[in-house]
């Protein structure tokens, strides 16, 4: 899921939703006691009741967590939902988990987690698995059995190996193992039906992805960010109908690099080349007609193709720490741009219809050069 997925924002996002959209408001909660004093001795973390009635607790590490689960055992069969961060000692009574049969979220996050337990296989109801940020270098071959397994994060790790038994669990929507060691992707790949957002992104010892990926569909977005080692894309990958993001951030891409089938996803809607050693974007660009963001920055392009023009519906365009010192013409033929950022180019001047309406800002800024 970069993610799939901006990891650090939505990293941010599913704590707030998790509480926000399924907790019981305050005078709801006056009467019930096992919050009230769980909130009094965990001050700075999230407690309360969500879906199914069910309780959800979100520590926090700038509480004192040493008693944690001898406050809430007593409600062991009705906790559903238990996240920890930052929480360093966990591994000490890691298997206090064990009494609590019935979670359907598990988050353990910077907690210098470096296994997946095996009992954590026993949670028939589990539904949401995030263990990013931790040491974990393996995952078990019997993964299988988290049958009812929508989403698992497992990225920012030390895993260097994917069991093809991952490939089993068809209730899958989310998976993420970017930021990790992985030199190879299940093969059976394409038997996760289900999945919306795959991410393998920041693996650099990644070198292929199987010919099966491109039977996922229901993918939508693919990040391929500094998989440096890559080498081989399988055929048929602009087949894919649902596949509307493609991210190459930071994969030391020069001119040449960029693989073919790009220029042939023509449904994409998001692109980005941002942080890579390009001095020129090929005219190809042209045929992408229904890209609407562009992320071009941090490169040595000195230029950009007339086929720009083509992709009308780009309103996001990021050209910032290049050499460009103009813009084509055809770039008025795009309908509205509101973010442009552009700063650290050496500008020499712009086709004086970008002050006709084409650039709309929110965000970003039209240099202030001669218009010609």
């Amino acid at each position: 899921m970069r993610q799939i997925i901006g990891y650090r924002i939505l990293n941010i996002l599913l704590s707030i939703t998790l509480f926000s959209c399924y907790f019981i408001n305050d005078e709801q909660k006056q009467n019930n006691e096992f919050i009230e004093s769980l909130k009094e001795k965990y001050p700075n973390s999230n407690i309360g009741i969500w879906k199914d009635n069910k309780y959800g607790i979100n520590f926090h590490s700038n509480d004192s967590l040493s008693n944690w689960y001898f406050d809430i055992v007593e409600k062991k069969d009705s906790i559903t939902l238990i996240t920890f961060d930052n929480f360093h000692e966990l591994k000490n009574s890691l298997n206090f988990l064990k009494e609590f049969p019935y979670l359907e979220v598990l988050i353990i996050e910077n907690c210098d987690l470096n296994i997946i337990p095996n009992f954590f296989l026993d949670y028939k109801k589990l539904e949401y698995l995030k263990l990013q940020n931790n040491n974990i270098e393996n995952v078990p071959k019997e993964i299988y059995k988290l049958n009812r397994l929508k989403k698992i994060y497992l990225h920012n790790n030390k895993i260097e190996y994917l069991p093809n038994s991952i490939c089993n669990i068809t209730s899958l929507q989310e998976l993420t193992f970017s930021g990790n060691l992985i030199k190879k992707i299940p093969k059976n790949i394409g038997k996760l039906k289900n999945i919306t957002a795959i991410s393998f992104d920041f693996n650099p010892y990644l070198t292929e992805i199987p010919k099966s990926i491109t039977e996922l569909n229901k993918l939508k977005y693919l990040y391929f960010d500094s998989c440096v080692s890559l080498n081989k894309y399988p055929d048929g990958i602009e087949k894919m109908e649902t596949l509307h993001t493609l991210s190459f951030k930071k994969m030391n891409l020069k001119d040449g690099d960029i693989p073919d089938f790009v220029w042939k996803c023509t449904r994409i809607k998001d692109l980005s080349f941002r942080d890579n050693n390009l001095t020129q974007l090929p005219k190809e660009i042209g045929n992408l007609v229904k890209l609407e963001v562009l992320m071009l920055n941090n490169n040595n392009l000195t230029s950009l193709p007339e086929e720009i023009g083509n992709c009308t519906k780009i309103n996001t365009l990021w050209v910032d720490g290049n050499r460009l010192k103009t813009l084509p013409r055809s770039i008025c033929n795009i309908e509205m741009i509101d973010s442009f950022y552009s700063r650290y180019n050496p500008w020499e001047w712009l086709p004086e219809c970008v002050d006709d309406g084409t650039f709309r800002l929110r965000s970003g800024n039209v240099p202030g050069v001669e218009r010609r």
